[in-house]
């Protein structure tokens, strides 16, 4: 049997239509990929050829690139002499000095603003036992906003070595070998032992004193002189041309610091001198600095 006519017998032994319907499958699914693709945008210079499509650029290399801009633009702010610190305000303060703020927040003037932390610099702060609250907040591009509200000295008082400043709370801020030169008054009648500053007075009337005085303000406190206790029941204030202020118990301290006040305001007008305003009662009263003059009922000037 000739070799054509083997070949002949072994193609009749295909399944044609099985092939047939393989071939449609593959290179149909190939046909519809080719419909589905959108057509290739033509070139005016090359006649309408097709152009190869453009190979799309790594994500991994585009990353690289920001970082790169990103280094380059920190460096370039770090270096930046705009950005050195040029003004530094501080507010608030009036028993701390502003150089005494900066000493203890870390900063100073031509340093980096990105240099600075807010938040460190408060902490810093706040260890100052002078120092209440405090905020700082950068002001772009060159400056520094330092807010603090100090712990007021309100009371000086004698002690085993010298003197102290406590403020409304009790607290001990300041020591000195002698009386504060502070505008506040010194207590006289009573003395404090084993006490340094961060410590708190044990004693509750000078406790309760300290609180009468801080309802008082600064102004206020710069009006008196002294405080005498040496008679728990008849408490005495004293002005610097010995106006006295009789206290009497420390009870309803807010109430008396408000009526103090307001005498303090109308002395300061000078409109006429006063011997003593009587606290201890439930109505003060007033004794002018005139011959045969009786005390007479105390009322505030009506407010604005």
């Amino acid at each position: 049997m000739s070799d054509n006519n083997r070949i002949s017998d072994r193609t009749k032994s295909y399944d044609w239509g099985k092939i047939e319907r393989e071939l449609e499958t593959i290179y149909g699914d190939r046909a519809r990929e080719e419909k589905r693709r959108p057509p290739e945008a033509k070139s005016p210079d090359n006649g309408g050829e097709r152009q190869a499509p453009r190979p799309k650029r790594s994500h991994r290399k585009l990353l690289w690139q920001a970082v790169v801009l990103v280094v380059l633009a920190m460096a370039a702010l770090k270096y930046m002499p705009l950005f050195n610190l040029d003004e530094i305000k501080v507010v608030g303060n009036s028993y701390v000095t502003t150089e005494e703020v900066c000493r203890m927040a870390g900063v100073y003037r031509g340093q980096h603003i990105l240099a600075v932390s807010p938040d460190e610099a408060k902490v810093l702060l706040l260890k100052d036992l002078r120092i209440e609250r405090a905020e700082v907040k950068r002001l772009l591009p060159n400056g520094l906003m330092i807010q603090v509200t100090e712990r007021q000295p309100v009371l000086n008082i004698p002690c085993d070595y010298g003197f102290i400043d406590i403020d409304r709370e009790g607290l001990v801020l300041a020591a000195y070998r002698a009386p504060s030169q502070l505008p506040i008054p010194q207590l006289v009648g009573m003395k404090v032992h084993d006490l340094y500053i961060s410590d708190s007075v044990r004693e509750q009337p000078i406790r309760d004193m300290a609180a009468f005085l801080g309802f008082l303000g600064p102004k206020a406190l710069a009006s008196l002189a002294y405080v005498n206790m040496s008679d728990p029941e008849h408490i005495l204030c004293l002005t610097p041309d010995r106006t006295e202020i009789r206290l009497g118990k420390l009870d309803n301290l807010e109430e008396k610091a408000r009526i103090c006040r307001d005498f303090l305001a109308e002395l300061k007008l000078g409109k006429q001198p006063m011997e003593y305003i009587d606290l201890s009662f439930g109505s003060p009263f007033v004794k002018p600095q005139l011959e045969n003059s009786q005390p007479v009922q105390y009322r505030a000037a009506e407010r604005p």
